[in-house]
């Protein structure tokens, strides 16, 4: 009896086996084909990178972007952007002798954020702009980074692009949130000196610097306001601008120093947050950052431009600090009459 039911039961299964292979023979085909068309979609479709992805190690300066690069970056904000970079490492594929500006700097002379041929040296026709510098970069790695391009400057202008965010406060810190070992000017005995024995390609761990939300706005808070870090920082500023002063001087080339405002004391929202973590409100100064860093260009007869005279709190993302492809194209505008009213057009 037993037999006779597993007899019937393997028959029904093979009935059921016959009356189902038309229906697998039907969608068989379906199922191969998008099979196929995830392969190959995840061949075509470009891989994404973070910043770090795309930098390797320099014994001088810390850090400097690939070269050659043609690729996709993520934020931290998800947002995607291309990349492109010439075989210098910096961005575009343009060189020095073929342009009429240099514009140093960090991220923001690099156009992060936004694809390479919506940068201000990509739109920029006349003149035309090679921009030098990476994401991170403080005021001596750029310093250090113009010294080794001396020779090529002559007869040019060069924009130094001054990030008012965290420049001024990177130029005391030995690493970069990320981990980065950078050059950086520690004051010994009322003297400025530049520190870079410590830089090598393994991870700073002994301090985090201004890694956190909170210690950015305290430290930002800290240097609108009349703080010894203010006092320390802005005389760091002082001693490298009359360096850079010099380096232009020496190879013939027109300076002149452009502080990139921080959106986030751009507006009412913004100026409450940093108040918010001052230890004086009241004395928060939004101006004084161009302040100072004009007086120490007055000094040394260097030319000094604002760019909160330009820009608005709408040129920059809503999600961090960089400049939208609208902002890039006011920046590009800015250059453009500065080296206009030089020539004489």
């Amino acid at each position: 009896m037993a037999a006779i039911r597993l007899g019937l039961a393997l028959g029904a299964a093979v009935v059921a086996l016959l009356l189902a292979l038309p229906i697998v023979a039907l969608g068989l085909p379906v199922w191969l084909t998008a099979l196929l068309v995830r392969a190959l979609a995840g061949r075509l479709q470009p891989s994404v990178a973070s910043w770090q992805d795309l930098v390797s190690y320099d014994p001088v300066l810390g850090w400097r972007a690939r070269p050659d690069l043609e690729a996709d970056v993520s934020d931290a904000y998800d947002d995607v952007f291309r990349v492109r970079t010439g075989p210098d490492g910096w961005h575009g594929r343009g060189t020095i002798e073929d342009s009429e500006v240099v514009v140093l700097g960090d991220s923001h002379a690099f156009g992060f954020g936004v694809d390479a041929d919506a940068t201000f040296a990509a739109v920029s026709r006349e003149p035309r702009i090679k921009a030098l510098g990476a994401p991170g970069y403080n005021m001596v790695q750029e310093l250090l980074l113009l010294r080794a391009v001396q020779a090529r400057l002559g007869g040019r202008m060069v924009v130094w692009l001054v990030y008012t965010g965290n420049d001024i406060y990177d130029n005391l810190t030995p690493s970069q949130p990320a981990g980065q070992r950078a050059p950086f000017l520690r004051q010994v005995d009322g003297d400025w000196e530049i520190v870079s024995r410590h830089v090598s390609p393994e991870r700073w761990t002994a301090s985090s610097g201004r890694g956190r939300a909170g210690e950015y706005f305290s430290t930002l808070a800290a240097l609108h306001s009349p703080t010894h870090l203010a006092e320390r920082a802005y005389g760091a500023c002082a001693v490298l601008i009359e360096q850079v002063a010099e380096i232009c001087k020496h190879a013939g080339a027109r300076l002149v120093v452009m502080t990139m405002p921080s959106p986030f004391v751009m507006d009412e929202a913004g100026l409450a947050r940093l108040r918010s973590k001052a230890r004086q409100p009241e004395a928060v100064d939004p101006d004084r950052p161009d302040r100072e860093l004009r007086a120490s260009c007055a000094k040394v007869g260097v030319e000094f431009v604002t760019l909160k005279d330009h820009l608005r709190r709408s040129h920059f993302k809503a999600t961090d600090d960089h400049l939208t492809e609208a902002g890039h194209r006011a920046l590009a505008d800015v250059i453009r009459s500065l080296y206009e009213s030089r020539a004489g057009r």
